[in-house]
């Protein structure tokens, strides 16, 4: 519905949307393939997990698509779970 939406996420979002365990058949490779004609772009941010930084190289994009993800300087530690908590109090 939104052809050419960018989306700005962190790293750990971004293995979820890779995840295949969230799809069926071929995706995700299907899902990126319609996001790329759509023009649709990932900017990530890097993300502490536990004891790690995962970056945007350490997403694991199948080739074709890496242009998909782009990286953003710096990381992001503030959880959404944070944000919508400080938000109700």
């Amino acid at each position: 519905e939104y052809p050419g939406a960018h989306f700005i996420v962190v790293a750990d979002t971004a293995l979820r949307i890779l995840d295949p365990k969230f799809y069926t058949g071929n995706l995700p490779e299907d899902a990126l393939s319609l996001l790329d004609a759509c023009g649709t772009r990932f900017y990530v941010f890097a993300r502490q997990v536990e004891d790690r930084l995962i970056t945007c190289a350490d997403l694991p994009v199948p080739t074709p698509f890496r242009h998909l993800f782009a990286p953003l300087p710096g990381r992001w530690n503030i959880s959404s779970t944070a944000i919508r908590e400080a938000r109700v109090a």
